[in-house]
């Protein structure tokens, strides 16, 4: 394992409007972009299936360390894993010096197999993940550059991490937390660029942060998206939430456990730019967004 840090330019200040009249005690600086987060999807699509040991992996690292560079504070890139399949977490911080932190988080690679594709000489293709792995990294790295603008009142983190299958990235990052490390709480985004986007409460991360869960579904009502953030708890899901509420970090995850009709486009080689949309992304970012910016010392 090696883990290399970065120190990177403070703020610049920015203007910022929408959703002022949802979070109207501290809206955000300016409104969420759901057309730059498309465009961050989209570029990481280009490069490929993002699976370790195969050239799109190093080129979507290339373009997260390029990304979050100028956008951070601070950039630690956690490597680990040997050979071939080696990975890298970044974990990307605003204000380190603040001891008051929230976390956000997403995976950045994209599943190995198609393992669901209805097509079985498919199954053993690498998925596209415009849902799964690409969604959940472009909404991040849209409100990245809205810190990189404007500073928040508290810390900020954001880790995305790599090797979902088995949760690898989070394992490890939860194996080499920084020292003394409490965020009040994490909100873990994946496949949320549906079409048809609706989010229920996951039932583990429920279970184990209700009161992380609860700050971001009222979030969500008080901006008016209670039709995408449902009142309602979903099935259990498996990601990177269950091993950082198992660390002690109280993480709400944020997915739509169902892509397409019957769920019929998760793992599979379909998992592509038009089953996915725009607009979805901004639904999600621009909760987060106000989320993070509501936040006080």
């Amino acid at each position: 394992m090696s883990a290399h840090r970065i120190r990177l330019r403070p703020f610049c200040a920015f203007a910022f409007a929408a959703l002022a009249a949802c979070a109207a005690e501290a809206p955000p600086p300016r409104a969420f972009d759901a057309r730059l987060a498309w465009a961050h999807l989209a570029e990481q699509v280009a490069f490929g299936p993002r699976v370790a040991g195969l050239p799109p992996h190093q080129r979507q690292r290339a373009w997260m360390r390029s990304q979050l560079g100028f956008r951070a504070d601070t950039l630690v890139v956690q490597e680990f894993g040997e050979g071939k399949r080696r990975r890298a977490n970044y974990f990307a911080r605003w204000r380190p010096e603040a001891a008051e932190r929230v976390l956000l988080v997403a995976h950045w690679d994209s599943p190995r197999y198609a393992t669901r594709d209805p097509e079985e000489h498919l199954q053993r293709r690498p998925v596209p993940g415009a849902n799964e792995g690409a969604s959940g990294t472009a909404v991040l790295m849209e409100l990245a550059q809205i810190l990189h603008e404007t500073a928040p009142a508290v810390g900020v983190d954001m880790l995305f991490t790599d090797g979902l299958e088995g949760g690898h990235g989070a394992r490890h990052f939860a194996a080499h937390l920084p020292a003394g490390y409490r965020p009040r709480w994490a909100v873990y985004v994946d496949r949320v660029g549906d079409a048809d986007l609706g989010i229920p409460m996951e039932a583990s991360s429920l279970a184990a942060a209700p009161a992380a869960v609860k700050r971001v579904w009222d979030a969500a009502r008080a901006a008016g998206m209670d039709s995408v953030f449902l009142a309602r708890t979903g099935a259990k899901v498996e990601g990177d939430h269950q091993v950082l509420n198992a660390a002690g970090i109280p993480t709400a995850a944020v997915i739509d456990p169902e892509y397409g009709r019957g769920n019929e486009l998760w793992r599979t080689v379909d998992d592509h730019l038009p089953a996915v949309k725009r607009e979805s992304l901004g639904v999600v970012g621009a909760v987060l967004a106000a989320l993070v910016y509501a936040e006080k010392p």
